[in-house]
Order: structure tokens, then C-alpha cells, then sequence
């Protein structure tokens, strides 16, 4: 099986949502066998899409710009397992994650399909049946409630009746934090079981999203550790056993 990681965040490979994705993918490797490559966005050059349709007219599947997402979208279409890894930034993905969300444009053909419930789409130049999605993100608030209703809506809408699987991290700064090594060693046990049950079942199972949807400390702790260190106090005790 081939898994490609597209991690979304600008900080590459010291993203504290990777550790999280590395953890998820430790566990299914217990399980599955596969090969893994990871695109790290912010180390490719291209540009957003220009809407000008060549890849539906005059190069049909084909997008007429000439930069890394070439290749980029051969590996997208070649996958078994895509993982999607990003912060949460203004409760959407990265730019550089939605630009390359954009230049997918030449996977779907130009007509518009009717669904039942009367919304739209357009369907795939390639069979993705096959395909199974893993959106594995991290935010700076203290909590999930609302703030990834927008971006759930938006994967929802792109990804259709096959869906996906999530993982949603609050306090996501913890990873960058020494002071917070226990929690967070803690909550990557758990992503790693997840990893384990998605091996497993070819899901996440709702108890488990929850679990994993939890505080890694108490949230007025966070929230005071949080808005000090904006304000140059970093030392704060967070190793609460």
C-alpha cells in the first residue's frame, strides 16, 4: 500500500502536527505493511491555480503550468492512503495547502453531475475508490468545538460519499513546548493506538476521535500558560503527572 503525507504546515519538518501524523502512521505500520513519502509543501515551488480551464479544454487532465506540482499530483493520483497534516490556520487549511488543493483541478472532468439530495460535482478522470483520506490536524485553541466546522464542511464537500478519517488536536503549541513533554508524550500514545484501529478496521472509531479531541492539560492552565508566553513569561509548569 502507498501512503504519500502532505503536510500543509509552514514549519515543514519541525511541524508539531507531524508528530502527531508520525505517531498515527507508527501504529498502522504495526498492523499493515506500506511505503510512506511525505511532500512537504513548503519545500516545492509552485503557484495557486489561474482558473483558466486549459486542463478541462486544451490539455484535458493536464494543467498548463510548469512547476513541482507535476509531479506532485502524479503522486496524489498513484496512492492508496493520503494523510493530510496541517494546523488549523483562520479555521481553514495553510495557503500553501489550498493552492495545492486548487492545481487538483485537472482530476476531475469539467461536467457537472446531479446527486440525489440535489447538490453537485464533478466527477474523477481516475478510478479513486480505492483511495482512503486521513485529515490529521492541530490548533491553538483549547478546544475543536466550532472552530473546524468550516474546514470539516469544506473536506466534506471535496471528498463526497467516501468520505474520511480525522484527527482534531487542540493545544496544538504543545508539541513545540519542552515543558509540556509528558502530556504530549501521552497524547501520542494514544494517536498511535488510533493508528492501530485504523489499521485494523479501515476506520476511527468515534469513541477514539473524542478521546482524542480531549485537553492534554486543564484548559485555564493552557489558557494562562498560553496568553503569558505572548507575553514573554515562557517559564511555566506544565508536567502535571
Amino acid at each position: 500500500m502507498k501512503t504519500l503525507v502532505i503536510n500543509g504546515s509552514p514549519r515543514a519538518e519541525i511541524s508539531g502536527t507531524l508528530k502527531i501524523t508520525r505517531a498515527f502512521l507508527e501504529g498502522c505500520a504495526e498492523i499493515l505493511k506500506f511505503e510512506t513519502e511525505y511532500l512537504h509543501l513548503d519545500g516545492y515551488t509552485f503557484s495557486g491555480c489561474r482558473g483558466c480551464f486549459s486542463c478541462w479544454e486544451r490539455t484535458p487532465g493536464q494543467c498548463i503550468l510548469k512547476d513541482d506540482m507535476g509531479p506532485m499530483r502524479v503522486k496524489y493520483i498513484g496512492s492508496d492512503l493520503i494523510v493530510w497534516s496541517f494546523p488549523l490556520y483562520f479555521f481553514g487549511v495553510p495557503s500553501k495547502m489550498k493552492a495545492f488543493i486548487d492545481r487538483l483541478l485537472p482530476n476531475v472532468y469539467p461536467d457537472i453531475i446531479r446527486n440525489d439530495d440535489g447538490t453537485a460535482f464533478h466527477p474523477s478522470r481516475y478510478d479513486d475508490s480505492r483511495q482512503k483520506h486521513v485529515i490529521i490536524s492541530s490548533c491553538g485553541f483549547f478546544t475543536t468545538k466550532n472552530n473546524y466546522d468550516a474546514l470539516l464542511k469544506f473536506f466534506g464537500l471535496m471528498f463526497g460519499k467516501k468520505g474520511f478519517e480525522k484527527i482534531l488536536c487542540p493545544m496544538g503549541e504543545l508539541f513545540q513546548t519542552p515543558l509540556a513533554e509528558i502530556p504530549a508524550k501521552r497524547y501520542l500514545s494514544k494517536v498511535k493506538d488510533a493508528g492501530r484501529e485504523f489499521a485494523e478496521n479501515g476506520r476511527i472509531g468515534e469513541g477514539t476521535r473524542r478521546e482524542l479531541e480531549k485537553t492534554m492539560v486543564e484548559e485555564e492552565l493552557f489558557i494562562n500558560c498560553a496568553n503569558m508566553s505572548w507575553h514573554g513569561n515562557t517559564k511555566v509548569e506544565l508536567m502535571k503527572e
